[in-house]
């Protein structure tokens, strides 16, 4: 191989290693490994005739260091405004402190009609989640007549949390209750790169350690 080729070979590598986006992985999922949930059940979001408004939210633990790209969310709507607001908290002694992002959607299929369908919020930017730590997805109405509901997750029980005063204050509907239906999508933080990258890395600079050997 000539000392062109093993050096155009080492900056090849060079540049798909730095440059390459890691690929996506699923951080937490309360889905089935269909992607499905449970389309007949399902947790308020919003004030159901002659209740308060509710606002759920749902804990996970983030498996890795990731940086948040996508969010996932079986959700559905009743009646009145068809609109929901989603947002990512952290762990507060057990219920959301501080928020970290919030996205609005809309459009949600009516409850009942599918166990499938989801909410994506895509193209999430500047968001990193620390393996271990504990987050709260929290969905709340997007307008004040909202009936929107959060289905619930056939496989995942938790932290399940409600709140009937805005936020201020939260409540829990004990333990072993069903999750919201979501999933958390992100890629490693820190762009720390695959084995396979690293060991053609490892080559090519081999390869032009031997070529300036060859010169000396």
């Amino acid at each position: 191989m000539s000392s062109g080729i093993r050096l155009g070979l080492a900056a090849a590598v060079m540049a798909s290693m730095f440059s390459a986006p890691a690929p996506a992985t699923t951080i937490f999922s309360t889905l089935d490994g269909s992607g499905k949930y449970d389309g007949s059940s399902a947790w308020n979001v919003g004030p159901p005739p002659g209740n308060p408004s509710y606002i759920t939210a749902s804990g996970f633990v983030s498996s890795g260091n990731y940086s948040l790209e996508q969010i996932d969310l079986g959700l559905s709507n009743i009646w009145n405004t068809n609109s929901a607001n989603v947002s990512l908290w952290t762990d507060v002694s057990g219920a959301p402190g501080t928020m970290l992002g919030s996205w609005s959607v809309s459009n949600q299929p009516s409850f009942g009609s599918t166990d499938s369908t989801l909410a994506t919020i895509a193209g999430i930017s500047g968001i990193d989640l620390s393996a271990g730590a504990e987050y709260f997805l929290v969905v709340a109405p997007g307008a004040s007549d909202t009936w929107d509901t959060w289905n619930q997750s056939t496989v995942s029980t938790g932290d399940l949390l409600y709140s009937t005063d805005g936020g201020a204050t939260w409540g829990t509907n004990g333990p072993g209750q069903p999750l919201g239906a979501f999933d958390i999508i992100g890629s490693a933080a820190n762009g720390v790169p695959e084995p396979i990258t690293i060991s053609l890395f490892g080559a090519g600079l081999a390869g032009a350690a031997a070529m300036r050997r060859r010169k000396k």
